[in-house]
């Protein structure tokens, strides 16, 4: 079989990434990190935040350089966690104090002080791939799939019916899409 290369265009294409926000502060506090770092200035503690959050943590950390504000101590703080300093995570997250961050900051601290992080991870029926999931440190992984009969299940009513305890900390879609997702 050949392919007939004269009806493909050869020239790619440059992205064009749409700026949801009115700027990059916006961008930033909505969690759209890649927009905030596209549109933050060069050289900014607010570029250095968003690029920790889009996982360039070690760069990132060295950009921010001494966190100013809540937003950056939150933002340290995650990397930190990131790059298994939890120590530190927690002392930064101490600083933070007043504003709309608090809560987000204690929210972080439990996280890095549980010895098990609960977390969902959805499957297709028989799927392999998520296996190893179930044995990661740190983590009280539960699998879940839907099976063809539970097409159209609530995340809740998957919960209540295959999972065990307080809603997960977070939920993975791992080798599971479309209906064997829940609503």
């Amino acid at each position: 079989m050949t392919i007939a290369d004269d009806r493909i265009d050869p020239q790619p294409e440059v992205g064009v990434f749409p700026n949801c926000h009115a700027g990059a502060v916006e961008a930033f506090d909505a969690g759209n990190y890649a927009e905030a770092f596209l549109s933050a200035d060069v050289g900014s503690k607010l570029r250095a935040m968003a690029a920790i959050m889009c996982g360039a943590i070690a760069p990132g950390l060295q950009w921010l350089g001494t966190p100013g504000d809540n937003r950056a101590l939150l933002a340290a703080a995650y990397g930190r966690w990131c790059l298994d300093e939890g120590d530190v995570a927690l002392a930064l997250l101490t600083s933070v104090e007043g504003g709309n961050l608090v809560e987000p900051a204690r929210g972080l601290a439990e996280l890095i002080e549980a010895p098990e992080i609960p977390i969902a991870v959805l499957t297709m029926p028989g799927a392999g791939k998520a296996a190893g999931f179930a044995d990661a440190d740190g983590f009280d992984v539960t699998l879940l799939s839907v099976e063809p009969g539970e097409f159209g299940i609530t995340w809740s009513e998957l919960w209540a019916n295959k999972g065990s305890g307080d809603d997960p900390q977070l939920v993975l879609a791992i080798d599971a899409f479309g209906p064997y997702l829940p609503v």
